[in-house]
């Protein structure tokens, strides 16, 4: 990646972090819309407290738009960049490997398909995938920050069943990860049927062989 490059990454992630920390203060003002309905509290007293509560929420929520929109900006068009810059130079060294190197290969038709599925991964996960985390993991310390300082009983009894939500999330990460390898295996796979069937289709309809070639896509 170059030095721009970078600097978008380093940014959107930056955003990432800001609108995952701000997202939990808006727990901090709804206490007082709440406790400005009580019996003490004048009609006229409760619209002004609402009113400046209200005012400050607006101003948070455009910060969390502007803040949202650099971060998906920045993410999504470094990473766009660098899937590019990475596919090239993926062609170029499998363009300089020897012949010796396409004998022993055993899924050449494949790694046309190979390049795209692998990069836009790579793409997803320094993008969109990585600003998520930092986003949710900051969402999830800055509400437990602002839970205790609110009320700590609750917060302590949350805590104790983070580590089930913890195991809970590991399990079903891992299996998402073999699926997504056995998918890309399986899609590399039957791309490169299809583009050795549709390169020489003519052969295939000459040999009646189209619901073979459609059994081994499938």
């Amino acid at each position: 990646a170059s030095g721009v490059d970078k600097c978008k990454l380093y940014f959107g992630y930056l955003f990432a972090i800001i609108t995952g920390a701000v997202l939990p203060m808006f727990f901090f003002f709804l206490g007082p819309i709440f406790d400005s309905f009580s019996l003490e509290t004048t009609p006229d007293e409760a619209a002004d407290k609402i009113r400046t509560v209200c005012i400050i929420m607006f101003g948070l929520a455009l910060g969390i738009v502007v803040t949202t929109f650099f971060q998906n900006w920045l993410l999504m068009s470094a990473s766009a960049n660098v899937a590019a810059d990475l596919k090239t130079r993926y062609l170029q060294s499998i363009l300089n490997q020897d012949s010796q190197w396409f004998d022993t290969c055993k899924d050449q038709n494949a790694l046309a398909s190979k390049i795209g599925k692998e990069i836009d991964l790579i793409q997803k996960g320094i993008g969109q995938k990585q600003g998520g985390i930092l986003y949710s993991l900051t969402m999830c310390c800055s509400g437990f920050v602002v839970g205790f300082y609110k009320g700590w009983t609750l917060s302590f009894a949350m805590l104790g069943i983070a580590p089930i939500m913890l195991i809970g999330m590991g399990i079903f990460a891992s299996a998402q990860a073999k699926r997504s390898q056995i998918a890309s295996k399986a899609y590399a796979q039957s791309a490169g049927y299809a583009s050795q069937a549709l390169a020489a289709v003519r052969i295939v309809v000459s040999f009646g062989n189209e619901e073979l070639e459609v059994t081994n896509y499938n």
